[in-house]
């Protein structure tokens, strides 16, 4: 494994991602059978509303 320092950056999809700050993720989970939402929120688009 490499530890990467302070500062440091990595390629994100093109785009620079400062390791140096905190980031936070979020996953949403939208596949038929996660969770029990009743099938109400199927597609991506009602479910990010």
């Amino acid at each position: 494994m490499t530890r990467l320092g302070c500062g440091a950056r990595l390629d994100c999809g093109g785009k620079p991602l400062d390791l140096g700050r905190v980031q936070v993720m979020g996953i949403l989970n939208v596949t038929p059978d996660s969770f029990s939402d009743g099938g109400r929120y199927l597609r991506p688009e009602a479910a990010l509303a």
